[in-house]
């Protein structure tokens, strides 16, 4: 499920909801966002939103008024999100946030929020495969329509997508052409059920 940033979009706004609906029920929806493709005219400064905004999150317990990320649903689910996050860092992803097992002592199959930058689109289990875990995985395009596009189509899935950016008419013509289900401009179509998270 992609996400496509222009340079034009509300970068925070964006940033908001790329964090809420990756890390939404520890990334455990169907309909979660994989994969991020911001402009790279504007990604440093989007980097630094989303991680402003993962860093409030916390994996834990949710009998714990700190935690806001629960467990994954098994330890070897827990292993797949984790062997994502290394491939895509031996293939060149910089990690801002989490990417860490945790330790034998914690109880439960929990996985810390993620954030990887730089991910290269060669990183084909992040970027092809569902990680289905709380990792914000993004990647930079050229800030064109049509690399939009063919970035958001190079997925076997296509159950949702969104596009952010201030021209409308353009964020709407991206939108059009992507192959997914649901596709929300300037929103995620998961948006509706993600507060009941």
């Amino acid at each position: 499920d992609p996400m496509i940033v222009f340079a034009d979009a509300d970068l925070d706004r964006a940033a908001a909801d790329a964090v809420a609906f990756s890390l939404a029920n520890a990334g455990q929806v169907c309909c979660a966002v994989e994969r991020v493709y911001v402009a790279k005219s504007v990604a440093r400064e989007f980097e630094s939103l989303v991680l402003k905004h993962a860093s409030s999150y916390q994996a834990g317990n949710g009998l714990s008024h700190k935690a806001s990320i629960g467990p994954l649903a098994s330890a070897m689910q827990r292993d797949i999100v984790h062997s994502h996050v290394t491939a895509a860092i031996a293939s060149g992803a910089r990690c801002l946030l989490g990417g860490q097992m945790p330790s034998k002592a914690q109880r439960g199959n929990f996985y810390p929020p993620t954030v990887l930058v730089d991910v290269p689109h060669s990183a084909k289990q992040i970027t092809q495969e569902e990680t289905f875990g709380p990792v914000v995985a993004i990647s930079t395009f050229d800030g064109s329509e049509s690399e939009a596009i063919r970035l958001a189509n190079d997925s076997t899935y296509g159950l949702t997508a969104s596009v952010y950016g201030g021209d409308i008419a353009r964020a709407s013509r991206v939108a059009s052409q992507i192959s997914a289900g649901q596709v929300g401009v300037n929103t995620n179509p998961f948006s509706g059920s993600a507060n009941a998270m």
